[in-house]
């Protein structure tokens, strides 16, 4: 589905705004600090009940106030859906159609949506656990046993972790919850890790295919993933392993501590390569991403893209701008739009994005 409307009332500096989007390519300009980057928040969290800013989504809501609301109509050429996510410090309410849905996981999915911001730029370079973040939501949105498994998967791991940071007395009946505890990760963490081995093989294609347009035919961009868990671990071997931990009093084997890396030609991006690089290479990514969802499992997601064009010349720019897929909505935050070619623009539905009282 795609957003024809969305409505923001109290959302960061947006006291009330209403914005038409087109079915297809949406440019939102405007001077910093006014306000772009918010409304792409806003029709992410609207989508996915994630902000791409924060983790506290009270801090979505306008200074003074104590609610904000996001409401978006969606279309298809079958139907139409209104959406709505009310927000304040007590709790957060989801509507579709007015009708008032529970449950975060029966809200999400009546829309899809990838993203790119700076968030990911810095989470990317940050450190392993933001990088298993990010590949985790892309899996999550087209697996749902994955998300199920995952969510499981960390519970046990929390639980364990209480178990080995009890300091009482190491004794048979401990052994024998740590060894049962280390059963159910070990068969959980080789199905999360072939899921996600299997979701690479296909990723790698499309974003390998997309760099090579962008780059030229000289360059290979594959991703990569560092596993404990692999298919050759037994679970003998497992629990031999994970005797390490007692002394560590901490769980360090499962696909909690697996590592992706994206490799360039033969290199860490993250160690040797600029940051106009890494970002045009997490842009790729997410495109190879959207492309992913296109071809193999039918999904037009919505794609939302914050000032992409920063660090990047002008022709890089607008290369980028040519690898999106013209038949999905598309929405691109920029400061100005003087060096965004003719043609482009042309066929973009812009959007002049005002800080309020001006």
């Amino acid at each position: 589905m795609k957003i024809a409307v969305l409505t923001i009332k109290d959302f960061r500096g947006h006291s009330l705004k209403t914005i038409l989007l087109h079915e297809n390519m949406n440019i939102l300009y405007g001077y910093n600090a006014c306000g772009k980057t918010s409304v792409l928040e806003a029709i992410n969290l609207l989508i996915t009940t994630r902000s791409i800013k924060t983790r506290d989504l009270f801090d979505c809501v306008s200074r003074g106030r104590v609610q904000t609301s996001i409401e978006g109509v969606f279309l298809d050429k079958k139907s139409q859906k209104k959406a709505l996510v009310l927000i304040s410090k007590q709790n957060r309410k989801n509507y579709i159609n007015g009708v008032l849905v529970k449950k975060a996981t029966d809200y999400i999915g009546f829309a899809k949506v990838v993203s790119y911001t700076n968030n990911d730029f810095y989470d990317f370079m940050q450190s392993p656990s933001k990088r298993r973040d990010l590949f985790d939501f892309l899996i999550s949105q087209v697996d749902k046993e994955y998300l199920e498994l995952l969510k499981k998967y960390k519970a046990l791991i929390k639980e364990k972790n209480i178990v080995l940071k009890d300091n009482k007395p190491l004794n048979s009946n401990k052994m024998l919850m740590l060894e049962s505890y280390n059963e159910v990760i070990y068969n959980l963490s080789k199905i999360l890790s072939n899921k996600r081995k299997e979701f690479l093989d296909h990723l790698n294609y499309y974003i390998n295919s997309m760099y090579k347009k962008l780059e030229g035919e000289h360059s290979t961009l594959s991703i990569q993933i560092s596993q404990t868990v692999t298919n050759d671990i037994t679970l003998k071997r497992f629990q031999e392993m994970c005797e390490r931990e007692i002394q560590i009093q901490c769980s360090v084997y499962g696909v909690h501590r697996d590592n992706y890396t994206i490799i360039l030609d033969t290199l860490d991006i993250s160690k040797y390569c600029s940051q106009g690089q890494v970002k045009s290479i997490l842009i790729c990514l997410k495109l190879a991403y959207a492309e992913l969802l296109v071809q193999k499992y039918r999904i037009k997601p919505i794609v939302l893209l914050d000032d992409i064009f920063g660090e990047l010349d002008k022709n890089r720019q607008n290369n980028i701008l040519k690898l999106l897929n013209k038949d999905l909505q598309i929405i691109i935050t920029t400061p100005s739009i003087n060096e965004i070619e003719k043609e482009i623009l042309l066929q973009s539905n812009l959007i002049k994005i005002e800080k309020e009282g001006k």
